[in-house]
């Protein structure tokens, strides 16, 4: 099977603008297309993408996706977990880069 592979990594920014976490995987995907649709189109339900290293879905369940950008190599938007109500609990950056094997 041939796929892809993205580096995907969140990082947590505080009302300061300053980075209080990050973390970066890579994860697997069949292609750019279906990687970047999967923000662009998400519906609130869990997105997964396989990562032999971190186990855990690319996106969670019940969030919301803002300021979605992408190119053929580049991906970013910001991501915010909410509670059952719709309040804000938190919001990740999301900065995604497709891996290009050499030929």
């Amino acid at each position: 099977m041939i796929y892809i592979e993205v580096i995907e990594t969140n990082l947590i920014i505080d009302e300061n603008n300053m980075i209080r976490d990050h973390q970066s995987r890579i994860v697997e995907a069949d292609s750019w297309n279906e990687y970047c649709e999967a923000h662009k189109n998400y519906d609130g339900k869990a997105v997964f993408f396989k990562s032999k290293v971190m186990k855990g879905n690319s996106i969670q369940s019940n969030c919301k996706i803002s300021n979605l950008k992408y190119d053929e190599m580049h991906l970013s938007c910001n991501i915010t977990k909410l509670k059952d109500n719709g309040e804000e609990i938190f919001t990740d950056k999301r900065l995604a880069y497709r891996i290009v094997n050499p030929t």
